[in-house]
């Protein structure tokens, strides 16, 4: 009898101690320049059926500092923030200890890292991060190709993590090759990664869109982290286009090519509108139009405008998901304009 009274008064602190979980209680920062202070910031959950409170967070040095909410109702997520100053090079691994009320022992986070003197910011010249690998374009984009043309572009890289690398680029459709120069490239140098498109195994004419990832390693996981666009369009061979005759098409779009949408705010949607006129002799069809990033919808009124005729389209910007994505927000439209038999519309939504 008195083992079942010690289990039962023992049951609420053992509740207690579950109700706090972390979804990684170890984070590397990576590398920082000295004076540099860095922040670690730690996603928790009050799993309990009961408000949590925490009582305090205790650093291990007076070199680290913390930001941590007090009380936190039933099944929130929330945040605790740890702050090292920095001010020795080297190194480093600060842990806190978060005392929650009812809780027999504490949670512990580790921050862990290097402070060093000769770090440089490649954020700006390599503002893509792919884990540590770093980028200078987030999609390849290849313009205006012809049938049986064979353009290349260049991704440019930097090793900004702490060991060798050997980039690589996982899941190519067949259309796609590509190499990499050095093969092997070590802590803080460069290489340039080249990206054949072979036209004659495009689907169609209009634009072909794919995503590829971009690895440190040969057999890494992909994962958006380093998920890259591709984007191609292809015209139909010069040959074809000339060989009209009588009245034709023209299409023109009030305002120029690109369609300002302003800026979010707390907004989490902006809609604008650019018109398209027909100002040549024959009716002009607008044969495709396809979006160029997930986070835009459009509309046209019509496909098929007749000579002085206009069209509207209308464009509606999503947040989250234009923000997010590493393309630029365009929109393709493909028409039987002789002369100009797509057009390219950059939307700017910030």
């Amino acid at each position: 009898m008195k083992t079942l009274i010690f289990t039962l008064l023992l049951l609420p602190v053992q509740l207690f101690a579950q109700q706090l979980a972390v979804e990684q209680d170890t984070l590397d920062c990576g590398k920082t320049g000295y004076r540099q202070p860095v922040t670690a910031t730690f996603h928790l959950h009050n799993k309990g059926s009961h408000p949590l409170t925490i009582e305090k967070v205790a650093t291990d040095c007076g070199c680290t500092t913390m930001k941590s909410p007090k009380r936190v109702a039933s099944g929130q997520h929330f945040q605790i923030q740890l702050t090292y100053d920095a001010r020795q090079l080297g190194h480093y691994q600060k842990q806190a200890a978060v005392y929650s009320k009812g809780a027999t022992e504490p949670l512990l986070l580790t921050m862990r890292g290097q402070v060093r003197a000769d770090v440089y910011d490649y954020s700006r010249q390599y503002p893509y991060d792919m884990g540590g690998l770093r980028c200078d374009q987030g999609e390849l984009f290849y313009d205006d190709v012809r049938q049986g043309e064979t353009p290349t572009l260049e991704l440019h890289l930097v090793n900004d993590g702490d060991g060798p690398m050997e980039p690589n680029l996982l899941h190519l459709p067949p259309y796609l090759t590509a190499f990499c120069l050095p093969e092997r490239i070590m802590p803080n140098q460069t290489a340039t990664l080249t990206v054949t498109l072979n036209s004659d195994r495009l689907y169609d004419f209009g634009l072909t869109q794919t995503t590829i990832h971009l690895a440190k390693h040969l057999g890494e996981k992909v994962s958006p982290d380093n998920e890259l666009t591709v984007s191609a369009i292809m015209l139909p061979p010069l040959a074809v286009q000339g060989q009209a005759q009588g009245p034709q098409p023209s299409m023109q779009m009030a305002g120029g090519a690109t369609l300002n949408l302003g800026t979010f705010g707390k907004k989490q949607k902006l809609e604008g509108s650019l018109y398209i006129d027909n100002t040549g002799q024959a009716p002009l069809v607008v044969t495709s139009m396809q979006l160029l990033n997930k986070g835009l919808h459009a509309t046209l009124s019509r496909q098929t405008l007749a000579p002085g005729q206009r069209a509207r389209l209308k464009v509606v910007a999503t947040k989250d998901e234009l923000l997010k994505s590493r393309t630029s927000p365009r929109i393709l439209l493909v028409t039987n304009d002789p002369v100009h038999p797509k057009a390219v519309i950059k939307v700017v939504a910030q």
